[in-house]
């Protein structure tokens, strides 16, 4: 699990369906699987954190060790590799931009990056070239009759929208007042219009609507940013405050969890280049088709028609990328489902495989709870519905992720990469820290990210002797479930909470627990089949009210430092 200190989908359903829900069993039966291997479970975790293999920091050999290891074992469980492969390489350093080698050029002008052009730092690197039109908002919303793309087309165009909605700022708006549609975050945005033939997509602030002249985005680009320019002084200032030699991070280790959280929040899972520009661009673009922006704007906020128009020029956009300074590695496997009417419904089962390294001294942080308990129960519950003879109804996807120390960096990867879109996913059920229970305890969050989870956990975990917190939600940011509960999707997280040998050179596989930890394996075993046989629709609800879209309201998210409503990157 990280340390503290650190890469609407579905329609709604009334709450009384959601009680019915919740109350109903599984449709189908219970997937009946073979017994369990304890012996292997606890040869499993004793070898990964073994000293041979180095506390698996990210980015190292004995990470690559690790991840071939565990690629090994899922095959051996009848796993196949995701998408032709078993190891998904990432960016395991905060993103840098190329300045010589990013520009953004319309007509004759020449942006390179800084005030008037930046990309978004969610956004593939690339380049793209074509004519421009001006798509309002980029907003479609057909229950209120609202439709920026009606009568213009995006094949082939770099597309202009501004963020937000229209009458964001009018509480009486006949949309939702000031809380925003579900159609404008800014990924799902993007991805419509990536569907409808847009080649990439330029994003600026509404003139007259808590307006930066400047291009946004700046604070998640480490040469453009204030804070970026003091964080490594001021964490080397706070270094024995932060405790950081405690728990092995170097001072670059700490301002780059910093940076990756930041950039890796707001995730467009799209494929095409996506920049912000300021108002001096939009400016000269409106210009040249004889309009004006503010007075777009307030037309627009008067009559909620849409008014999308070609533009008379062309655009250029490039974004390029430094070359990281480590690459981490996520290990992912599948087991294809077998009901053909659910060949596009996942489940996905989670746990993070690198930890904290070794010291100057050569003294190994082995992680042994935190998190080679959460591998070796993955890999136990792939042995058995690889080896049962019923298979699973769904996909199920067995994602060992590396890069949570350092940011939740492996998990964001893999749901910003779209290997599977976020839409696609029934559930993510995840493992960390679930070797050293206390009394049978078990911390059990997320059930609120959809009401039938609740039920759905309990029902599985009858007869294994495990008392079930469902209320604690001290870790709930710090893991890697909160990369797909940001994208929308349905969580459950188990842990046995932190104890003294946390992020320690004592946290070694004799200490675990694993007459509780064969439990706990069991249990997520049975929430996976349960989800696996049910029927019923499970809604995201945002339970632990860390999305709130509501205009000029600023972000709830673990950040270090505070961030203004303008400097959102979600919409």
């Amino acid at each position: 699990m990280a340390a503290s200190n650190r890469c609407g989908r579905r329609k709604g359903l009334s709450s009384s369906l959601f009680i019915i829900f919740a109350l109903l069993p599984p449709q189908g039966g219970e997937i009946t699987l073979d017994p369990w291997q304890p012996d292997r479970l606890k040869e499993d975790l004793s070898l990964l954190a073994d000293d041979s293999m180095g506390g698996r920091k990210t980015g190292t050999p004995e990470e690559a060790m690790a991840a071939a290891f565990i690629a090994k074992r899922l095959a051996e469980a009848g796993a196949q590799p995701l998408g032709g492969s078993w190891e998904h390489p990432f960016q395991a350093s905060p993103r840098t931009l190329d300045l010589d080698a990013s520009f953004l050029e319309i007509g004759e002008n020449r942006f390179p990056p800084g005030k008037d052009f930046l990309p978004h730092p969610g956004a593939p690197q690339g380049e793209a070239k074509g004519p421009v039109v001006f798509a309002g908002y980029g907003l479609r919303n057909l229950n209120f009759e609202y439709d920026d793309f009606d009568g213009i087309d995006l094949k082939g165009k770099v597309v202009l929208v501004f963020r937000w909605e229209p009458q964001a700022d009018d509480p009486k708006s006949p949309l939702l007042g000031r809380k925003f549609l579900p159609e404008t975050q800014l990924g799902r945005k993007v991805r419509l219009m990536e569907s409808l033939g847009a080649v990439a997509v330029l994003v600026a602030d509404p003139p007259g609507r808590r307006e930066s002249w400047q291009a946004p985005s700046r604070p998640y680009w480490p040469k453009f940013s204030r804070l970026f320019e003091h964080l490594i002084p001021i964490i080397e200032a706070q270094k024995n405050q932060l405790g950081l030699e405690k728990t092995n991070f170097s001072t670059q280790d700490a301002a780059d969890q910093a940076f990756h959280m930041l950039q890796g929040w707001g995730m467009l899972r799209c494929s095409i280049p996506v920049a912000y520009v300021s108002r001096r661009v939009v400016d000269e673009l409106f210009k040249s088709a004889g309009r004006e922006a503010p007075a777009w704007v307030r037309e627009n906020d008067a009559s909620l028609s849409a008014d999308s128009f070609s533009i008379p020029n062309q655009a250029s956009l490039k974004s390029t990328l430094l070359p990281p300074r480590r690459t981490g590695i996520n290990v992912v496997g599948w087991i294809p489902g077998s009901d053909p009417e659910l060949t596009n419904s996942f489940i996905v089962l989670g746990a993070h495989f690198d930890h904290v390294g070794k010291d100057e001294s050569g003294t190994v942080w082995n992680g042994a709870d935190d998190n080679a308990s959460g591998v070796a129960a993955l890999l136990a519950v792939a042995d058995a519905f690889g080896k049962s003879k019923s298979p699973p109804r769904r996909n199920l996807v067995f994602a060992a992720f590396s890069g949570e120390e350092i940011g939740l960096v492996g998990s964001h990867c893999f749901v910003a990469e779209n290997l599977i879109p976020a839409e696609r996913i029934l559930a993510m059920v995840n493992l960390d820290m679930v070797g050293r229970s206390m009394n049978r305890g078990l911390l059990v969050s997320g059930t609120r990210s959809s009401p039938p989870l609740r039920e759905i956990v309990a029902k599985a975990a009858e007869g294994l002797d495990l008392v079930l917190d469902f209320e604690n939600e001290e870790f709930f940011d710090r893991s890697d479930q909160a990369s797909f509960y940001y994208e929308q999707v349905p969580v459950v997280f188990f842990n046995t909470s932190e104890h003294l040998d946390y992020h320690t050179p004592e946290d070694t596989s004799d200490r675990i627990e694993y007459e509780a930890l064969t439990s706990i394996t069991i249990l997520a075993q049975r929430t996976l089949s349960r989800l696996d046989a049910w029927s019923s629709p499970l809604p995201f609800h945002d339970g632990y009210r860390r999305l709130r879209p509501y205009y000029e309201e600023s972000p709830k998210l673990p950040l270090p430092w505070p961030l203004g409503f303008d400097q959102r990157i979600d919409y």
